[in-house]
């Protein structure tokens, strides 16, 4: 009886000290957000105000560079749509093209969907893996926050800033207006 007791109690600590060394659970990324980004995309640079209403339906305002100020990149669906001053165009109309909003939305909806979290030596929280346009890095910062959204394959990184999870209600406004 006493090797019953000792062995169900060594199963116990060890089963508990397992679950310890996994990795942490992701922080939960598949919310509608609202933020601000300054975006780098194989050599060009923008700052945009970005909506994610949720997988695969993100808009990005362009608010800089002067010339581009007011441009609307919608990503919807792998569709991606260019409108400004009333005029709209599709981008991303061949297997091989990318836009900037494709790869952003894809990479941060890899992540969503479950990245692999990994721990800097820094101690900086990021969730890592590949999405369907190549490997990507999702850093988390304050309150496990999104801050940057990077992927190599792509050139892309974007610094997230003003980062607000929108409620339920202005989401469906939202969509409701599209």
């Amino acid at each position: 009886m006493k090797r019953l007791i000792f062995v169900l109690s060594a199963v116990t600590i060890l089963s508990s000290c397992a679950g310890a060394g996994n990795a942490a659970k992701p922080p939960e990324l598949d919310v509608p957000f609202g933020a601000e980004a300054e975006i780098s995309y194989g050599g060009s640079e923008c700052t945009a105000k970005i909506v994610r209403y949720g997988s695969g339906s993100w808009e990005f305002t362009i608010t800089e560079p002067y010339a581009l100020e007011g441009l609307t990149v919608t990503e919807s669906g792998g569709k991606t749509t260019l409108s400004m001053l009333g005029m709209e165009s599709t981008a991303d109309i061949s297997g091989a093209a990318v836009s900037m909003a494709r790869a952003l939305s894809s990479a941060y909806d890899a992540a969503a969907a479950g990245g692999e979290v990994t721990h800097g030596s820094a101690g900086e929280t990021a969730l890592t893996g590949t999405s369907d346009i190549g490997r990507y890095r999702v850093t988390l910062g304050e309150n496990a926050e999104p801050a940057v959204i990077a992927s190599e394959d792509c050139k892309l990184k974007a610094q997230l800033s003003s980062f607000a999870v929108m409620p339920e209600n202005e989401v469906t406004a939202e969509l409701d207006e599209s």
